[in-house]
């Protein structure tokens, strides 16, 4: 099998097959380039990824990593997303620039964002045209590298950093809220009067004659002050998507025998 050169590989297939080729790096870096390493990681079970970008200019510079993280359906995309960053990044830069180029270590993004590949599902479509919409924008050359992770092992180690900080980050507020459904179970106790008309649990404050009123169907309300200011107003979508339940809410949930966990679940445990 004969071995393709970089320039011929890259006139074939788009981008340059550099491999673990230092030298070849070395080579653009003397011809005016500004070489940009893009990484990222992939969480499967939280569906999270984090992206992080090292640039090099011409000159030898290292410009400080750069880290992000977001919502990730999958490897491929993450890796996408992070050309896409670096992409960026790169013309956030506020210095004349001709040329660069663009290196990653994973051989399908890497085949996307050249056009090798079709996309087919959506979100690969999406980042895909993310991809192209930042190339648009880009008033210099850009080329694409594929390289083995040896190579990006600086910018991959530090979106792996990235994203485990991130994920104790969000476990940290998960907690959190955690800690504040169970503080208002034990302020719900004391609602020892009630009663129960059809889907309608009303509750007697015992310090005074007001009575709440908690439905959970067809979405959790309650005609207590602070929920009604913070989440009446704001609709469905919002209360579905944010609130936690208040402390009339808990009793109710338990009167009726739910578990308050379980009717604010995606509430409590969101990661995003």
């Amino acid at each position: 099998m004969i071995k393709l050169d970089s320039q011929m590989h890259y006139k074939i297939y788009n981008y340059h097959n550099i491999g673990e080729d230092r030298k070849q790096i070395q080579e653009f870096l003397d011809a005016g380039f500004y070489i940009v390493q893009c990484d990222a990681s992939h969480h499967y079970d939280t569906k999270r990824g984090s992206a992080s970008v090292g640039i090099t200019a011409p000159d030898g510079k290292e410009y400080t990593l750069k880290d992000s993280t977001f919502k990730s359906p999958g490897p491929y995309y993450a890796e996408m997303k992070s050309i896409v960053y670096g992409l960026r990044e790169i013309q956030k830069i506020k210095k004349e620039i001709k040329n660069t180029l663009l290196l990653n270590d994973n051989f399908y993004a890497v085949n996307f964002a050249a056009g090798n590949f079709t996309p087919k599902k959506p979100h690969i479509k999406q980042v895909t045209s993310e991809i192209m919409t930042e190339l648009e924008k880009i008033g210099f050359g850009v080329q694409l590298g594929l390289v083995r992770s040896k190579v990006n092992r600086k910018v991959d180690k530090s979106a792996k950093k990235t994203l485990k900080s991130k994920e104790k980050e969000i476990d940290k507020r998960i907690e959190k809220r955690v800690q504040e459904v169970l503080k208002n179970i034990e302020k719900g106790k004391a609602f020892e009067n009630y009663t129960i008309v059809e889907s309608i649990v009303s509750l007697k404050d015992p310090n005074s004659d007001y009575w709440f009123n908690v439905i959970f169907e067809p979405y959790p309300a309650c005609t207590g002050y602070w929920w009604r200011q913070k989440w009446e107003p704001k609709g469905e979508q919002i209360i579905r998507a944010r609130a936690l339940p208040c402390s009339h809410m808990c009793r109710a949930a338990e009167l009726l025998g739910l578990n308050i966990f379980d009717v604010f679940r995606k509430q409590i445990f969101r990661r995003d």
